[in-house]
C-alpha cells in the first residue's frame, strides 16, 4: 500500500529492439485505474480512470477519464516520430489553488516539430484567485512555428474572445510566442435595462508573449 490505498499490477509491457513494445499492464491504486495495450506496430494505448485524483497528486481532488495512444511512425534510414494523441475528462478537479466543475481536453501532439498539432480544451465553471469564470474555451491548430488561436471566456462581469495567428520563436535559449492578434471582442454585462457595448480590435497588432514580458503593438 501507499498512502493507504492498495496499490496493485497485472501483466507486462515488452520491448523488442527499438522501441517496439507489445503486451498488457493493468496498474490499480486503490479506486484508480490504468490499463496499457501495446501491438507490433509499436502503438501505446492507456485507457485512464481516476476516480479519486487526490489519491495520487498532493493538494489535488476530482476524477479524470479517457483514453491517450503514443502512435509510432517509422521511416527507413529514418529515426522514428511519435504522436502524443487523446481525449480526457475531468469533473470536480481541483489543484494548487485552481478549480473547475468540468474540463474537457483533447489534442494530437506530433515529435515532428514541423507536422501539424491539434489542441482543444473546453472548461465550466472555474475559479482561480477568488475570479469564477462560467465558460472558457481554447483551440490551436496549425504547426509550431505556425498555428491560429482561438479562446473565448465568459463570466459573470462579461465576455472576451480572441483570435491570433502565430508560433513559437527561440532567441537567446528563451521561447516565446510571436505572432498577430487579428480580432478582439470585449462584451462587459451591465443591469438588464441596459444595451452592453461590445468594444472590438479594429485592426490587426503585433503581439509577443514570453516569460517575462508581453509586448503588444499599440492598437488605438
Amino acid at each position: 500500500t501507499i498512502k493507504q490505498q492498495a496499490l496493485s499490477g497485472q501483466g507486462a509491457l515488452k520491448f523488442a529492439n527499438s522501441f517496439t513494445p507489445t503486451g498488457t499492464l493493468a496498474l490499480r491504486w486503490g479506486v484508480n485505474a490504468v490499463d496499457f495495450s501495446a501491438n507490433q506496430t509499436g502503438d501505446v494505448q492507456a485507457n485512464i480512470d481516476i476516480a479519486d485524483l487526490g489519491a495520487l497528486v498532493p493538494d489535488a481532488g476530482g476524477s479524470v477519464q479517457g483514453g491517450v495512444t503514443l502512435r509510432q511512425a517509422k521511416v527507413a534510414k529514418k529515426a522514428a516520430t511519435f504522436t502524443l494523441e487523446g481525449a480526457l475528462s475531468a469533473r470536480l478537479l481541483r489543484f494548487n489553488g485552481v478549480s473547475a466543475d468540468t474540463l474537457e481536453i483533447t489534442a494530437e501532439v506530433p515529435s515532428n516539430v514541423s507536422a501539424p498539432i491539434a489542441l482543444t480544451l473546453k472548461a465550466a465553471d472555474v475559479e482561480l484567485a477568488g475570479q469564477r469564470t462560467r465558460q472558457a474555451n481554447l483551440t490551436i491548430a496549425g504547426t509550431r512555428a505556425q498555428h491560429q488561436v482561438n479562446a473565448s471566456i465568459s463570466s459573470e462581469q462579461g465576455a472576451i474572445a480572441l483570435a491570433a495567428l502565430g508560433g513559437l520563436v527561440t532567441q537567446r535559449q528563451a521561447t516565446a510566442w510571436q505572432g498577430q492578434l487579428n480580432a478582439l471582442t470585449l462584451t462587459p454585462i451591465l443591469k438588464p435595462d441596459k444595451t452592453p457595448p461590445s468594444l472590438k480590435l479594429q485592426a490587426p497588432v503585433n503581439l509577443r508573449v514570453a516569460p517575462e514580458a508581453l509586448a503588444l503593438e499599440r492598437a488605438c
